[in-house]
């Protein structure tokens, strides 16, 4: 990943704005350090979406964000709060 993106998303997160990643694929999870450019998108402040799906992942942020500090909505984003992410055993 490119510094010129990684520099954005580390700006973006100091300014206090959520940058949550998620995955295009149809199964699957994004998995936070397992490969070099999304290890330097997570050490630049992002959070991982986990396997949520886009739709998921957009209508939970419109929801956190809504009266939250941008700290307790990644925390939410986090924990599966309506079936959206799939429970880690």
């Amino acid at each position: 990943t490119d510094a010129w993106f990684t520099d954005g998303v580390r700006r973006a997160r100091d300014a206090g704005v959520v940058v949550l990643v998620t995955t295009q694929c149809a199964a699957g999870a994004v998995h936070a350090g397992q490969y070099a450019s999304g290890a330097a998108l997570f050490e630049a402040g992002a959070v991982s979406g986990a396997d949520m799906t886009f739709e998921a992942a957009l209508s939970k942020l419109m929801v956190l964000l809504d009266g939250r500090s941008s700290e307790e909505a990644i925390e939410l984003l986090q924990q599966d709060l309506a079936g959206e992410l799939t429970p880690q055993a």
